[in-house]
């Protein structure tokens, strides 16, 4: 029976459900995990690693290695799963080497950064793996341009257990009106997600939008939302968290559309996108790079210049008139997001 140790940098937001989506249907291994302390339910042991973070400095990195090293001479896996290949770009990728040697290693990378040094990092971290997977087309065809073949595409997947909701009835139960359109922000407001371009938006915006934002406020705080109350025509409602996933998902029904204002520092897989398809719902997001072409390509809303606040508020105008129209390309695309689907390629991938 294969022996797959699957090691993760964080344990907050996605990461987990994430690695559940792979692991909880893949009887067929023996799995083992090396992952911050924290309480787990998976099917393996866990070794737990004392710090937690998405960008160890220097030091941080190589005892956190140097622990990968330790449980991987203890268990001799022969697979090594990283879950989250962004904490190597800084470092390039240094220590992979020792343990490309004896088992096969996969790195799964969630977003590319705009960084000076990033494609040769990617190119010396892409030598010392079997393969890295990566979750959109353009992501692929991106490192298919600087010359790296081992690497494969795998649709981000819908995580989370839904149950659907009538937007009324979510509405109700958040307390908020019924009768209004309501654009909804969602995760934590990081400033690449862009919240203060959406604030700027509805402030130039012609129509009365309501804004929902629903996540933990980090980059852009209470106060610093509180300052758009007077400035925009619709009302703001704060859903502060970190979340439950049923508030998460009451937050989703209860909006009309979605609204993703990324920067163009962001590269990669949206989790709210994942999750307001699924939910049925429309979305409006910039058009640069992965995002852009997803929703482009799928038919699932409709794109705005990146980082252009005057032409997400033409948008948003336009959005009122035409988010019915998505309803056959959100359908096709819920159909490629599915966790079975998920779950079937990455065990071909361990299988190979």
């Amino acid at each position: 029976m294969l022996k797959i140790l699957f090691i993760d940098s964080s344990n907050d937001g996605h990461h987990i459900p994430y690695l559940k989506g792979i692991v909880d249907s893949q009887k067929k291994f023996t799995s083992f995990f090396i992952l911050p302390k924290g309480k787990y339910n998976l099917p393996g042991h866990v070794f737990e690693y004392k710090e937690s973070g998405s960008e160890f400095n220097l030091i941080s990195y190589l005892t956190w290695l140097k622990f990968i090293k330790k449980i991987y001479k203890k268990i001799n896996p022969d697979i090594i799963c990283f879950l989250y290949g962004d904490v190597f770009y800084k470092r390039f990728g240094i220590g992979l080497k020792c343990f490309s040697k004896n088992c096969r290693v996969i790195i799964i990378f969630h977003q590319f950064r705009e960084r000076p040094f990033i494609r040769n990092s990617l190119k010396r971290i892409f030598r010392h793996i079997e393969v890295g997977i990566v979750h959109t087309r353009y992501n692929l065809k991106e490192l298919i341009n600087i010359g790296i073949k081992n690497v494969q595409q795998i649709e981000y997947p819908q995580l989370y257990p839904y149950k659907s909701l009538d937007i009324n009835e979510a509405r109700e139960k958040l307390g908020l009106p019924k009768e209004r359109i309501i654009l909804a922000a969602m995760g934590a407001t990081s400033y690449y997600k862009g919240l203060d371009i959406l604030l700027e938006a509805l402030t130039l915006s012609k129509g009365k939008f309501d804004l929902l934002i629903a996540g933990k406020l980090t980059d852009f705080n209470k106060d610093f939302i509180n300052k758009y109350n007077s400035k925009i025509k619709g009302n703001i409602y704060i859903l502060n968290g970190p979340l439950s996933d049923e508030d998460f998902h009451l937050a989703i029904s209860a909006s009309n559309l979605i609204v993703l204002p990324y920067r163009k520092v962001f590269d990669g897989a949206s989790g709210p996108l994942i999750e307001a398809v699924w939910a049925d719902k429309p979305v409006i997001g910039s058009d640069s790079k992965s995002l852009g072409e997803l929703i482009k390509r799928e038919k699932i809303g409709l794109t705005f210049k990146s980082d252009d606040s005057i032409d997400l508020s033409n948008v948003i105008d336009e959005s009122i008139h035409c988010y019915s129209k998505f309803s056959n390309g959100i359908n096709q695309y819920k159909t490629k997001i599915s966790k079975i689907n998920f779950q079937q390629e990455f065990f071909n991938l361990f299988i190979k």
